[in-house]
């Protein structure tokens, strides 16, 4: 007998494969998914992990890799950068999101058949780029003079007042779209994480836009020049080499320049050499001693130009090759002149400096906008002077010659000044502006001594000490021998009234022995002084050799002397 096949309902099977085809909720919440095995990204494993967790893993390894290397090649340049200065992102939302989904989102086939794949290692790559406008940025300012036809740029002086600059190439510019898609390539293709190197993308500027600004450089918007002397040849050969390296600066509008940076590094591997610098208000040798006049001279010249000044510090005292508040000083980059070109065109710095006649000039060219009866002035004003005192500062030098003395300054007059500029039209004054202001310090006198032989003055001392302490010495003793006598007379008349009396008493009721009597005490008295006399005179000096006797208990307590006191040799 022949059985029967069963078939399931036509709908039972249409409901079958609408649920495989349609998308399914997971059955957890999404904060509580935990990646399934063997997933990973961009070659990390993150099996067992939370979104969270997943998420923090490959965001501290995207992070790291900012720092990475990237050489971008041209044949007017390299350029040294990193992924990170490039604008660099790794898409690691998207990448995390994929990772928790496998196996636990989407329809039932779709995570069934996720579930039950037979591959051991799932791997979702990270999708990594950089920004275009970054990469310009970049790349412009590392190649700027070979966009703007600056580098190698030749001024030509027509006169005193009038130039013109011819580009050092031919007009060309960034293609940073190229270079973009080039970088994003290279991260993309099995990149491992090390150094990149990848070629710039620069074609022929047909407008000619980037050298076409030079050609605005026609007219001279300011000058100054500074002297220095001819034998201090370490900071003439300082002012020479910052002069080099600002020669032929051409800055574009809206560009800022550290005058500072453009010089550094100050040191002698960069051809500076040791000179006087000021270091706490005083000169010490050190490297580049002497770049200050440069700016100095750059600052007024740009002065005269109206050029805006971003930042001018000034030195801690005085200096002797421009009047006070015309100064700029330079150190480490945290003393600078920093400028902005805040003309419509190019400014082009001209410097001149000549060490075999000793001076630095500066000229600043660019477009003249100023109005021909426009004209303008510059004056400092001193708002308070510092003499230097009288009293000098001594500083001990235990490394010098006893007794000698070094100079180390003759002292500098503090001041604070302003300096103002004056606009004038046709001859009359509009406008005054406030331009700096400056404290310059006062140094007093410093003299270094070696330590302090014994003078004259010391020597009377001493010797005053001693004569004084002698006399005191030799009072005691006096005060000591008038005791002594005046005991030994006491002794001496006690006595003979003794012995009066006894001869008295025997020779009593004789009128006659009274004369006698008188007499006799008379002689007796007379003769016992003298006795007396010459005893004291005895025992005074041998009191006077040995100090004198023991002062009785019971005499009167004997003052003490205060020993002199020596007043200090004053200081000369």
């Amino acid at each position: 007998m022949r059985r029967r096949k069963k078939w399931l309902p036509a709908s039972v099977l249409v409901l079958a494969f609408l649920m495989a085809g349609l998308p399914s909720l997971p059955l957890k919440a999404a904060d509580e998914l935990k990646i399934r095995n063997h997933i990973f990204v961009d070659g990390i494993e993150l099996s067992g992990l939370t979104e969270a967790e997943a998420k923090a893993k490959l965001e501290a390894r995207e992070d790291s890799l900012k720092e990475v290397g990237l050489t971008l090649t041209s044949e007017y340049g390299d350029v040294e950068t990193t992924l990170g200065d490039l604008g660099y992102y790794g898409d690691v939302e998207t990448a995390v999101r994929q990772a928790i989904g496998y196996g636990n989102t989407g329809s039932i086939l779709k995570r069934y058949k996720e579930r039950n794949a037979k591959t051991e290692k799932y791997d979702i790559e990270i999708n990594r780029s950089v920004s275009d406008e970054r990469i310009t940025t970049v790349v412009n300012g590392a190649l700027s003079k070979v966009f703007d036809g600056s580098a190698n740029a030749k001024l030509v002086k027509k006169s005193e007042k009038e130039v013109s600059v011819i580009p050092g190439n031919d007009s060309v510019r960034l293609d940073a779209e190229t270079c973009e898609q080039r970088i994003e390539g290279a991260l993309a293709t099995s990149w491992d994480h090390t150094a990149l190197t990848v070629p710039l993308s620069i074609v022929d500027d047909k407008d000619g836009e980037g050298t076409k600004e030079l050609s605005y450089i026609t007219d001279l918007l300011g000058t100054y020049t500074t002297e220095f002397g001819l034998s201090d040849t370490g900071r003439n050969q300082n002012i020479a080499r910052a002069a080099e390296l600002m020669n032929g600066k051409i800055v574009y509008p809206g560009e800022e320049v550290s005058t500072y940076y453009t010089i550094d590094p100050v040191e002698e591997s960069n051809g500076y050499a040791l000179a006087g610098v000021y270091v706490h208000n005083e000169v010490v040798q050190g490297v580049g001693g002497g770049v200050c006049q440069m700016s100095t001279t750059l600052y007024n010249a740009l002065l005269w130009a109206e050029v805006e000044i971003v930042k001018r510090d000034y030195h801690g005292l005085p200096v002797n090759y421009v009047p006070l508040s015309y100064d700029a000083t330079m150190a480490g980059g945290y003393l600078d002149l920093i400028f902005r070109n805040n003309l419509e065109h190019p400014i082009y710095i001209d410097i001149d400096c000549n060490t075999d006649e000793g001076y630095i000039t500066v000229n600043v060219y660019g477009h003249e906008y100023r109005d021909p009866k426009r004209t303008i002035s510059f004056d400092n004003n001193i708002v308070e002077k510092v003499e230097i005192p009288e009293e000098v500062q001594y500083e001990d030098d235990p490394e010098m010659a006893p007794g000698t003395e070094e100079v180390v300054t003759n002292g500098k007059t503090g001041y604070k000044t302003e300096l103002w500029k004056y606009v004038y039209y046709d001859g009359e004054l509009q406008d005054s502006i406030l331009i700096n202001r400056s404290d310059y310090s006062m140094v007093p006198k410093k003299i270094k001594r070696g330590p302090v032989q014994a003078t004259t003055a010391t020597k009377a001392s001493e010797t005053t000490e001693k004569t004084e302490t002698s006399e005191t010495e030799t009072e005691k003793k006096g005060k000591k021998k008038d005791k002594t006598e005046e005991l030994t007379e006491k002794k001496a008349k006690k006595k003979t009234e003794e012995q009066t009396e006894e001869q008295t008493e025997k020779k009593a009721g004789k009128k006659t022995e009274q004369k006698t009597e008188k007499d006799t005490e008379k002689k007796t008295e007379q003769k016992t002084e003298k006795k007396t006399e010459e005893q004291t005179e005895k025992k005074t000096e041998k009191a006077t050799e040995e100090e004198g006797p023991e002062v009785p208990e019971e005499g009167p307590e004997m003052p003490e002397v205060e020993d002199p006191i020596i007043p200090e040799e004053e200081t000369p």
